[in-house]
């Protein structure tokens, strides 16, 4: 028994550090990033640091229930799909809004 709490204990860490490292490679450098820097150097940065946690948290709790919801009715499969063509569209998107200007 002493085994699988181990076990158990060793795959929800693991979980938390893989889920930490994607988030954290996600957010490195994005527009909020460099945003936060700048608030940062304007104002107090513990507040800062505060508000970015508080923000962060609500918008991640907000994006699992909503994952958790959506689970019940579309496939992961699916999911993987409309995501990956949205994150198709935005480069595209983008590509046409730099060569436009």
């Amino acid at each position: 028994a002493t085994a699988s709490v181990v076990t158990t204990a060793g795959a929800a860490w693991g979980f938390i550090l893989s889920t930490f490292a994607l988030v954290f490679a996600a957010e490195w450098g994005d527009k909020s990033f460099i945003a936060t820097i700048a608030l940062a150097a304007a104002s107090s940065p513990v507040g800062v640091v505060g508000g970015a946690i508080a923000g962060h948290g609500v918008a991640t709790a907000i994006a699992v229930s909503f994952g958790s919801v959506l689970s019940n009715y579309v496939s992961e499969r699916t999911v993987q799909y409309v995501g990956g063509s949205l994150f198709l569209v935005f480069a595209a998107a983008t590509l046409v809004d730099i060569f436009a200007q």
